[in-house]
């Protein structure tokens, strides 16, 4: 993400921000807001014992601002293939015998059944939440006149 931000700043002239917790209430419906968080929010939680707590969050926002276009921003979707806790069983199965998941590398381009499965249903659920209202993203506004 770092990168992203400070390429799109380089070569864009667009500056990358997240939204704040007030944009997230205004434009993120309660439906999804479990899924959509802040960036902050998509850290995993450290438990008492080291180890890693899922967080349901598994996505956030960003406003796009370009300096060229005053007036005028854009909206970024962040997603993040991550695990939660909520998997079906055939994902945490396939966690359990393959613990980088869904990190694993991309040095090998040729997925088996199985791990084709196991990232598609995983994209399946993080899209499925977030979108169960399909308007919500559609309506955040950018215009600059209706830019608040």
């Amino acid at each position: 993400m770092a990168n992203l931000v400070r390429k799109a700043r380089i070569d864009f002239c667009a500056e990358i921000t997240p939204f704040s917790q007030g944009d997230i209430d205004r434009y993120v419906p309660l439906s999804a807001q479990g899924i959509i968080g802040s960036l902050e929010q998509l850290k995993p939680t450290v438990g008492r014992d080291g180890s890693s707590i899922p967080t349901p969050q598994r996505g956030a926002l960003f406003w796009v601002t370009y300096m060229t276009q005053p007036g005028k921003r854009s909206v970024l979707l962040y997603l993040k293939a991550k695990l939660t806790g909520a998997e079906s069983p055939d994902v945490n199965y396939y966690h359990a015998t393959h613990p980088e998941f869904p990190h694993e590398s991309t040095n090998d381009q040729f997925f088996n059944e199985e791990q084709w499965e196991s990232y598609r249903r995983l994209g399946d659920q993080l899209v499925s939440g977030s979108f169960a209202d399909r308007d919500w993203f559609w309506n955040i506004p950018v215009s600059s006149s209706t830019v608040p």
